[in-house]
Order: C-alpha cells, then sequence, then structure tokens
C-alpha cells in the first residue's frame, strides 16, 4: 500500500495478531510494521519492532542497518 502508511499498518497488525505464540513471528512483517511506523512518525515503536525482527532473523543486512539507523 505504497503511500497509505495507516492503511498498510493497520493491515500488518492485523496479520501480526495472526501470529500464534507472543514470542514468534515473521522478521518480514515485524520489519514492514517498523518501516510504516518510521513513515508514520513513531519512532519509538519502529524501534521497539526492529529489534523483533533482528532478535528473529539477525542476518538480515537490512534489518541490521535499518536497526542501526533509527537507534541513532
Amino acid at each position: 500500500l505504497k503511500g497509505h502508511h495507516q492503511e498498510a499498518l493497520k493491515l500488518l497488525l492485523e496479520v501480526e495478531h495472526l501470529i500464534p505464540k507472543p514470542d514468534a513471528g515473521d522478521a518480514e512483517i515485524f520489519d514492514h510494521i517498523a518501516q510504516a511506523y518510521l513513515k508514520l512518525g513513531d519512532k519509538p515503536k519502529a524501534l521497539d519492532y526492529l529489534k523483533r525482527a533482528s532478535t528473529l532473523n539477525p542476518e538480515d543486512a537490512k534489518i541490521r542497518q535499518r536497526l542501526e539507523e533509527v537507534s541513532h
């Protein structure tokens, strides 16, 4: 949903609720949620989701890079 960040975030959060366990998840979904929060100006929530994505997929260079950028 390019350019429709609020709508995209709503859909992504709905997908997140379909994840069976709270400690499980999909790094890509969390990364997309983080990007939507960034576009909406909510850096703390974006950082939280980037940390979760990084925990699930620590080898993903794009997630690591975004996490580093948002952390500073």
